[in-house]
């Protein structure tokens, strides 16, 4: 029989695969919403926007959320609205109907990312609360990596484009009886963090890092949702090979990830990062230079382990600037995630729709991260010269 903390973990293991669910197909369901909605490829995708818009009023509505709503209950309803917004989108017909769908999707996952944070930061601790930390992104990529199978079976077989996401919103069944069997007992920790309110250190290394998150997270999903696009125009590949360009993509990801969590314990956590958001940079040259479908594949799986790195590496070491973590900067950190993934749907199809091209989204993301490099430089050394300054 599972324990009350294994049940929770499982939990916050559940959602994240969930999130990628939803998220990270965007690019392949664009196409199909366009044909169903009489849209264009840019306007569909930028209806994803009330998805990833909702996701970053989630991440901000969490933070009050939780004064007046209990853990437990929190989940449920979590678990119901996928369930039933998800089930909705095989009914709608109207433009409308979408948007409001999408967007209480999109909220359910931003409110979910905070319910993870907040369980495992409650019932762990020390390195193996870090690991697991790591680990939450690690289940992330095994949605990204999974997902886009089923998603290749039902569009290659003319099925509905909502079966997609209803098969990611079947997780959320064993999320709600997990959660009816859990009696989410650590919500007294709740009291103690919030009495620290008033004590909150802040530091521009917070901030910096936050900023960075942004940038990376903006950077990451320019490419996933128009590399999909890019390769079915412009290299002229079937759906099935661009779906399997995101599953090659996240199998290399939750490769990285787990040897993320080896690595972190051995080398500087700004190196670590670092070194992913240069893949990244390399990953988008190599992108825009490649024509073969097998050598797609290749850098295809070089972005995976730049995208290995998730806001949860980044709460680490933000939370490094500080004597005293609290909550407000894990808040801070996941909103700039969330608005990140917010604004990347419109923002890209603003790119794209300028210059012509899935690749000018291409070229930006290679910009997004060289900013978020520097960024976290400077902001590294703008701390480690302000330490010496104190010390002498």
């Amino acid at each position: 029989m599972l324990t009350e903390r294994m049940r929770l973990s499982l939990i916050c293991f559940l959602i994240y695969p969930i999130i990628a669910g939803f998220v990270t197909q965007i690019g392949l369901l664009a196409g199909p919403v366009a044909a169903a909605y009489n849209l264009s490829i840019v306007e569909a995708t930028a209806k994803f926007g009330m998805l990833t818009g909702g996701f970053f009023a989630g991440t901000f509505a969490a933070y009050f959320l939780f004064d007046h709503i209990g853990m437990r209950s929190a989940v449920i309803v979590y678990s119901l609205a996928i369930i039933c917004s998800s089930i909705g989108l095989l009914f709608v017909e109207s433009n409308i109907s979408l948007i409001i769908l999408l967007g209480t999707l999109g909220l359910m996952l931003g409110i979910s990312t905070c319910i993870a944070g907040v369980v495992i930061g409650s019932i762990w601790e020390g390195k193996r609360r870090e690991s697991l930390f790591i680990g939450l992104d690690a289940s992330y990529h095994v949605g990204g990596l999974l997902f886009p199978f089923a998603t290749t079976y039902i569009l290659v077989r003319d099925l509905p484009w909502e079966y997609c996401l209803v098969i990611v919103a079947s997780l959320a069944v064993f999320i709600a009886l997990l959660s009816l069997r859990s009696s989410f007992n650590f919500e007294t920790v709740s009291e103690e963090v919030s009495s620290e309110g008033e004590k909150t250190e802040w530091s521009v290394g917070v901030v910096i890092t936050a900023v960075v998150l942004f940038l990376a997270i903006s950077a990451k999903y320019f490419v996933i949702l128009w590399l999909p696009l890019y390769s079915q125009g412009s290299l002229s590949l079937a759906v099935e090979e661009s779906a399997k360009l995101m599953s090659v993509m996240f199998s290399m990801a939750l490769v990285g990830t787990i040897g993320g969590m080896y690595l972190v314990s051995k080398i500087k956590l700004l190196y670590f990062i670092c070194s992913a958001l240069f893949t990244g940079f390399l990953s988008c040259l190599f992108i825009s230079q490649v024509e073969a479908y097998q050598a797609l594949l290749y850098v295809s799986a070089l972005f995976g382990l730049a995208i290995s790195v998730l806001y949860n590496v980044f709460v680490v070491h933000g939370l490094s600037y500080v004597s005293y973590p609290t909550h407000k900067h894990v808040s801070l950190i996941i909103v700039a995630s969330g608005l990140a993934a917010a604004i990347t749907p419109v923002c890209s199809s603003f790119v794209v729709e300028w210059y012509g091209t899935p690749l000018a989204a291409i070229y930006a993301a290679a910009v997004l991260y060289i900013v978020a490099i520097l960024l976290l430089v400077l902001n590294d050394r703008f701390v480690t010269d302000s330490a010496h300054n104190k010390l002498a």
